[in-house]
């Protein structure tokens, strides 16, 4: 069961309820029947029970207090009363699209959750541990306390929407995170649009099977590009291409600014 998969043989035909339950999550139950030695169900369950995690790191430094591409960081997640880790949290495929400092974790058992960034061999861990309540999402995000004693070594995070120095974030501060985050949401727009458009080959407004090298290709599932199809038409959208949770959150940073 290590790999999360299962096998049994020799079970007579009928019906049957099968129940999975972890440590954390509550039965999950499915209704099989076998008939002449053939279950019609193939035992793949999703457990949604969880809550999930999404949020960002700003102002990672090195202990000489250079900034560094966050697309070398990693986020480790440990549930405070077993110490198991959950890695990794951030998306390669979100990286590799210039959604480097941010972050999202789906389906984390309930509890307290520690959370550690990581650079290579260097890690800031947080001093207070992060709640994951059932079917909820919580959000975290993190800027580096640059000011804090020990740097990068011990310094932990400065508290969301605070300044350098913790404590409320100043005016000049905040038009000036204002302005760096409306930058960000720019060119990480700009640049999922014109991936879009390389990726929609006839300019239709669409990358969908018109977009193919041949009539025989699933450009959506070659692509890895079937999980934006939100609406289930078989094709992707420009709104649907950049409607991602790293984009909502971004604008979410950005609206809590410009409310303060």
């Amino acid at each position: 069961m290590a790999d999360g998969s299962y096998e049994m043989t020799g079970i007579a035909d009928g019906q049957y309820t099968l129940e999975t339950r972890t440590k954390f999550f509550s039965p999950v139950q499915r209704r099989v029947v076998i008939e002449n030695g053939i279950a019609d169900f193939d035992g793949v369950v999703t457990v949604h029970n969880g809550g999930s995690l999404a949020g960002s790191v700003a102002g990672f430094v090195t202990p000489e207090l250079q900034e560094i591409s966050s697309s070398g960081l990693t986020v480790e997640l440990s549930l405070v009363e077993s110490g198991d880790f959950v890695v990794p949290v951030l998306s390669r495929v979100e990286m590799a699209e210039k959604l480097t400092d941010s972050f999202y974790v789906d389906r984390l058992p309930p509890g307290t959750w520690n959370v550690a960034i990581k650079y290579g061999q260097l890690t800031v861990a947080s001093k207070e541990g992060v709640v994951i309540e059932k079917g909820r999402e919580t959000r975290l995000d993190l800027e580096m306390n640059k000011q804090a004693p020990g740097g990068f070594w011990g310094g932990g995070f400065a508290p969301p929407n605070t300044g350098l120095n913790g404590g409320e974030m100043d005016e000049e501060t905040r038009l000036r995170t204002l302005g760096t985050l409306k930058d960000q949401l720019a060119s990480i727009l700009e640049g999922l649009e014109s991936s879009f458009q390389d990726k929609d080959v006839n300019g239709d407004g669409f990358i969908d099977s018109m977009d193919a090298p041949d009539s025989s290709t699933d450009i959506l599932d070659d692509s890895k590009l079937r999980r934006f199809d939100k609406d289930g038409d078989g094709r992707v959208s420009k709104d649907e291409f950049v409607d991602r949770p790293q984009i909502n959150m971004l604008k979410s940073r950005i609206e809590n600014l410009e409310n303060k």
